[in-house]
C-alpha cells in the first residue's frame, strides 16, 4: 500500500511539473516572438519600395506593386557606402574589445594579487558600476559640473582625442569594462587553494601559479564577460557615432533617417 501511494504521488508531481514546464515554455516562446517582432518588421519593410512604407502600410506584406526585392540592399551597398560604415564600426568594436581584454587582465591581476583596502574598493566600484548604468553616471557628473559652474571634464577628452575613432573607443571601453573585470576577477579569486598549494609544492613561483592555475581557471568567466562586452560594444559604437561622426553605422542611420529613406534602414 505504501509503495502504491508513493508511485501515485510521484506520478502526480511529475504530471504537475510537466504542465508547469509546458506553460513556461509556451510563455517564453511567445516572449521571444514579441522580442524579435520589431526586427522581423524591419526586414519585411526592407523588401518594399520607398513609397510603399507609411504608417498605414508598415504592417502589410509586400505585394507585386510594392515588392522591391534586394534592390534596397544593393543601393545601400553601392550608393550609401554601407560597407565602409560597417567596417568603421567593426574596427571600433574590435579595438575596444582588445583594450577591454588588456585592461581587465591588469585590473583582475591587481585585485587578486594585492589584498588591500584599495583593491577591495576597486572591486566594489566595478560591481557598483554594473548596477548603475554608465549613461546615468555620465549625465549626473555633467549636471553636477554645470550646477557648480565648472567646465565639464569630458571636454578635455574631446580636446585630446578629437572627433575620430578615439572617443568612440573610449566610450565603449568605459561601458563594457566593468562586467568583464568582475567576471575575470571572480574567476581568479575562486580558484581552490589545493591547486595553488599543489603547484607551490613543486617549486612554482608566483608568476607560474598565475600561468598554470589561476589564468586557465579564469578563462571561462573571462570569455563569458567578453561575449556580453562584444554585444554592448556594437551598440556603444553606434551611439558614439550618433553623437558626432562622419562614418560608421550610426552615421549611416542618421543619413537615411534625415533623408526619410526608411527602406534603406
Amino acid at each position: 500500500m505504501m509503495s502504491k501511494a508513493k508511485v501515485y504521488h510521484d506520478g502526480a508531481v511529475s504530471g504537475t511539473r510537466r504542465a508547469v514546464d509546458t506553460g513556461l515554455s509556451l510563455f517564453l516562446a511567445l516572449l521571444c516572438i514579441a522580442w524579435i517582432y520589431p526586427v522581423l518588421l524591419i526586414l519585411l519593410n526592407s523588401l518594399k519600395i520607398e513609397t510603399a512604407i507609411s504608417t498605414s502600410t508598415v504592417f502589410a506584406l509586400p505585394n507585386t506593386q510594392t515588392f522591391a526585392g534586394l534592390a534596397n540592399y544593393v543601393t545601400g551597398v553601392t550608393q550609401m557606402n554601407f560597407l565602409s560604415s560597417f567596417g568603421y564600426s567593426l574596427i571600433i568594436t574590435v579595438t575596444s574589445v582588445l583594450l577591454i581584454l588588456l585592461c581587465c587582465s591588469m585590473c583582475g591581476w591587481y585585485i587578486t594579487r594585492v589584498q588591500t583596502a584599495v583593491s577591495r574598493a576597486m572591486y566594489l566600484l566595478c560591481v557598483f558600476s554594473m548596477v548603475v548604468p554608465f549613461q546615468m553616471v555620465m549625465f549626473t557628473l555633467s549636471k553636477t559640473a554645470d550646477s557648480l559652474r565648472l567646465n565639464t571634464p569630458f571636454n578635455i577628452c574631446i580636446i585630446y582625442l578629437g572627433f575620430g575613432m578615439a572617443p568612440k573607443i573610449l566610450t565603449v571601453v568605459l561601458m563594457c569594462f566593468f562586467p568583464v573585470a568582475v567576471n575575470f576577477t571572480d574567476g581568479m579569486s575562486q580558484v581552490g587553494r589545493g591547486y595553488v598549494d599543489l603547484v607551490r609544492s613543486y617549486g612554482a613561483s608566483r608568476a607560474q601559479v598565475y600561468k598554470l592555475v589561476k589564468l586557465p581557471a579564469a578563462l571561462p568567466p573571462l570569455f563569458s564577460g567578453l561575449r556580453v562586452a562584444a554585444t554592448y560594444s556594437i551598440s556603444g559604437a553606434v551611439v558614439g557615432e550618433w553623437i558626432g561622426s562622419q562614418s560608421g553605422l550610426g552615421y549611416y542611420l542618421l543619413r537615411v533617417k534625415e533623408s526619410y529613406m526608411l527602406d534603406k534602414v
